[in-house]
């Protein structure tokens, strides 16, 4: 049998009969009560009153602080993405030292030129040159007998395909074999290229 239609001052507020039912604070929950108008379901009156107390309702502490705390984060994140990301490449550098050719000694440290090739498309600078250990020279001298400091951020730019010099700093061990100062040892590099 079809639902009487009835005026807007006959309305009858009751529960839904398929509303869940819920152990939750009356305040912490959207009401289940609505009003039926000519076979319309419509929010009653208290139904309205309820939604604007929840919706009024202050953001608790918790959800707060995790804004706060995640907000700066994702800045730095952000941040560190747009300085180092994608620009950045390293390559190998092979450096051959002859200690009494730039007049270094046993137990000295000297001031030593590597050359970077750039093999980019485009210039670069220089961001940082590794740390490094010689490799051994068989009979003669040990493997890191020679040893070098890192650099970061040496002045110098390399153009695309270009090359440029980069002053390193470079140690001789303590009672090293004179035979080895007259040897190349090879001092591996590994040299971090900036395009941005």
């Amino acid at each position: 049998m079809p639902e009487e239609a009835t005026s807007t001052h006959d309305r009858v507020c009751r529960p839904v009969a398929d509303a869940p039912v819920s152990a939750e604070p009356a305040g912490d929950r959207l009401p289940n009560t609505a009003c039926r108008t000519r076979g319309v379901r419509q929010p009653s009156k208290e139904c309205a009153v309820q939604t604007r107390k929840f919706l009024t309702q202050p953001v608790p502490k918790r959800v707060t602080l995790i804004l706060i705390v995640t907000f700066p984060i994702l800045g730095l994140l952000i941040g560190f993405l747009g300085v180092y990301g994608g620009g950045a490449s390293t390559i190998e550098v092979d450096s051959a030292v002859t200690p009494k050719a730039i007049g270094l000694s046993a137990g000295q440290s000297r001031s030593f030129t590597i050359v970077v090739r750039n093999p980019e498309d485009e210039g670069v600078r220089v961001a940082s040159i590794s740390a490094s250990r010689s490799e051994a020279v068989e009979g003669v001298c040990p493997a890191g007998v020679l040893t070098s400091a890192e650099v970061n951020e040496p002045t110098g730019f390399i153009r695309a395909g270009d090359v440029n010099g980069f002053a390193i700093t470079v140690s001789l061990a303590d009672n090293v074999d004179d035979r080895c100062l007259d040897q190349a040892i090879n001092l591996p590099l590994k040299v971090k290229l900036q395009t941005n």
